[in-house]
C-alpha cells in the first residue's frame, strides 16, 4: 500500500493496532506528500522555463 520508505517506517514502527486503526491516515498523508512534491517540481520547471523565456537571444540562437 504504502509506496516511499519513510511512509513504510513510520507505519512500521507503530504497534499493530495503532498502525491498523490509522493506516488509512497515514497513506492519505503520503499521497498527499506526493502530490505537493510534484506541484513543487511542476512549479519550479515553470519558472525555469518563464526565465528562459524571457532572455534575450543570444546570436547563435537566433540564427536561421
Amino acid at each position: 500500500m504504502l509506496k516511499t520508505a519513510f511512509w513504510q517506517r513510520a507505519a512500521g514502527s507503530l504497534p499493530a493496532g495503532v498502525r491498523a486503526r490509522h493506516i488509512g491516515d497515514i497513506a492519505r498523508a503520503e499521497r498527499i506528500e506526493i502530490l505537493v512534491d510534484g506541484i513543487i517540481a511542476a512549479w519550479t520547471q515553470l519558472k525555469a522555463f518563464y526565465a528562459r523565456a524571457g532572455e534575450p537571444r543570444t546570436r547563435h540562437q537566433h540564427q536561421h
